[in-house]
């Protein structure tokens, strides 16, 4: 899954999003996993995106990226 925005651009590959935020130039790796291991980040991110929209998926993402370092 790849997609561009005015504000970022979100790449999903090996089990990972990578979101860059253009307007900071930076960018945040994401991972999520449930309580038995299994690798649920792109169901997660697709339905933040339907709930919310993909600015606010990207936003919250982030916020989530900062919490996993």
């Amino acid at each position: 899954m790849d997609c561009t925005t005015d504000t970022y651009e979100v790449d999903y590959h090996a089990g990972l999003i990578v979101i860059t935020d253009k307007l900071n130039d930076t960018a945040h790796m994401v991972q999520l996993h449930n309580r038995s291991g299994r690798n649920v980040t792109l169901s997660q991110f697709k339905s933040c995106i339907r709930s919310h929209g993909i600015n606010h998926a990207c936003s919250t993402f982030i916020k989530l990226a900062a919490n996993q370092a």
